[in-house]
């Protein structure tokens, strides 16, 4: 045998004894639930490789194993399997290695000779039965209740006094009850201050005894958590990611692995850590990570299509070009994630929360985001087409150029938002909060605005054509060349807005307030150029 390839089999070698080892584990301690692929996987991974190494041998192939792993009885037997074969595996190897080895474990030693079975000793005569004596005198005597607490020296007699008298009491009772002439002396005296300073000292002496025995049980945790941590991470590091499909590793501690293009499609992953992993392009197609945690992963191009996801909390990790479609994350937390150019299409995403993300070029089409949080995400250039993003908060956040098409926003929060270019265009947006935003060319054509909040927002050059906002309040608000073509304007509040030179052709302005608006070259319903805000009055607005 070669050197190089000795020196390989020895590694396999110690590999191997590290499973063996967890196997005795699971077993002592009865943990096979989320065990049984990981250690299945692990033995066929090591298996392989050594059949890549030794091709030639007669006997490796015989232990190839392949156990079912689908409900717990399967897995304590898939778990008892991989030991009984890690440890053939074990001793194989070993006596193919040229340089000595530890002893195998669990060698049976050898038997001593039996000796001899000495003759039976003769019975012993039988005990003549004793005759029944009652039992000494001894008498538990209560303090009276009559004796008061006091220090002094007058005190301490009288509690003697009274004592005495009650012992000697008891004693002629029982005496007369028993007949027994046995005389004998009692005397009883005591230091008030010195048993209360030994009863404190004995107090201490226990406080700091479970002190330390706290610290040692503390020092003695810690050092098996080590232990286990360091025997997890040698175990997994001889682990193929690339064929963990339908993986039972719930609970699973896989932080800092390097897992790139992993592939967990269909495998159950909840409740994992999967804290700072590397697993850029993995499959996560249909894989359950429920309360899963993946903060600062790198997912970047990953598949988790399908995938359920829900409470999962994904904080700070690179999501860029990742694929959620159809994906179920009910309350997940993905605040200040990369995920630029991701794709959210046909997810669920009902209050999850993007805080102040990064989803630049992001598709939410007809996503479900029902009461998410979007509050300061940098999102320019996505697409929420046919989305219901009812009660979402997208205050201050960065949506310029994006697209809302046909999506439901009724009591969305876009306060201060920039939405610069934005198309509204069939959007249900009754009762939503745009105040203060940037909507500067944003299209509303026949959108749903009545009831919304506009005011103070700056919209110039907007288009409003054929739109509903009734009811709707652009008060203070920047509309210069804003466009209301067959606009319905009913009710609607534009005080002190800035008008000038917009359109209001075949708009209904039944209702609608324009006291100190600036209407200067704005179009009247019927098509003519006002000369003032008066011109408003006859078709049924009011200016005062």
């Amino acid at each position: 045998m070669e050197p190089a390839q000795t020196q390989q089999l020895a590694q396999l070698l110690q590999a191997v004894r590290a499973l063996q080892r967890s196997t005795e584990r699971a077993i002592q301690t009865s943990s096979y639930e989320g065990i049984a692929a990981m250690t299945v996987n692990q033995y066929q991974a090591l298996h392989g490789r050594i059949s890549e190494l030794l091709p030639d041998d007669f006997f490796i192939p015989t232990l190839k194993i392949n156990p079912n792993t689908e409900d717990e009885a399967a897995e304590r037997k898939a778990v008892t399997l991989v030991a009984t074969a890690a440890t053939q595996l074990e001793s194989y190897l070993e006596s193919m290695l040229p340089f000595p080895q530890r002893p195998q474990r669990g060698a049976v030693p050898p038997v001593p000779p039996v000796p001899p079975v000495p003759p039976a000793p003769p019975a012993r005569p039988a005990r003549p039965e004793r005759p029944h004596r009652p039992h000494r005198f001894f008498t538990y005597v209560e303090r009276p209740d009559d004796v008061e607490d006091e220090s002094s020296d007058a005190g301490k007699s009288e509690i003697k006094r009274k004592l005495d008298a009650r012992f000697a009491e008891e004693h002629a009772k029982r005496k007369n009850d028993e007949g027994d002439d046995d005389d004998f002396e009692f005397s009883f005296d005591f230091d008030r201050e010195e048993w209360a300073a030994a009863t404190e000292e004995f107090r201490r002496e226990m406080r700091e005894r479970a002190r330390e025995l706290r610290s040692m049980g503390r020092d003695l945790q810690e050092q098996i958590l080590n232990m286990t941590r360091s025997t997890i991470s040698r175990a997994l590091s001889a682990i193929d990611f690339g064929q963990m499909r339908e993986a039972r590793m719930r609970g699973a501690d896989l932080s800092g692995q390097a897992m790139a293009n992993a592939n967990f499609e269909d495998a159950d992953l909840s409740g994992a850590n999967l804290t700072d992993v590397d697993a850029n392009h993995g499959n996560f197609r249909d894989a359950k990570l429920r309360g899963a945690v993946l903060q600062n992963a790198n997912l970047s191009y990953a598949i988790f299509s399908d995938a359920v996801l829900d409470s999962a909390n994904m904080h700070g990790a690179n999501l860029s070009r990742a694929s959620f479609d159809s994906a179920v994350m009910h309350g997940v937390n993905a605040g200040d994630v990369n995920a630029e150019y991701a794709s959210f299409e046909d997810a669920t995403l009902d209050n999850a929360n993007f805080s102040s993300a990064v989803l630049t070029g992001a598709m939410f089409t007809d996503a479900a985001l029902r009461s998410a949080n979007f509050d300061a995400v940098q999102a320019g250039n996505s697409s929420f087409e046919d989305a219901d993003a009812t009660a979402v908060n997208f205050s201050g956040a960065e949506l310029s150029n994006s697209v809302f098409q046909n999506a439901k926003l009724r009591s969305a929060n876009l306060s201060g938002a920039n939405l610069v270019n934005t198309s509204f265009e069939d959007a249900e947006a009754a009762g939503a909060n745009f105040k203060g935003a940037q909507l500067s060319n944003a299209v509303f054509q026949n959108a749903n605005l009545s009831g919304a909040n506009l005011g103070g927002a700056s919209m110039d050059g907007c288009s409003f054509e054929d739109a509903n906002a009734g009811g709707a309040n652009f008060e203070h608000a920047g509309l210069e060349r804003a466009v209301f073509l067959s606009a319905d304007l009913r009710d609607a509040n534009l005080s002190e807005a800035d008008l000038r030179g917009a359109t209001f052709e075949d708009a209904n302005l039944r209702g609608t307030v324009l006291t100190g608006a600036n209407v200067d070259g704005a179009t009247l319903p019927d098509g003519e150029r006002c000369s003032s805000r008066e011109d408003f009055r006859r078709f049924g607005a009011r200016i005062d």
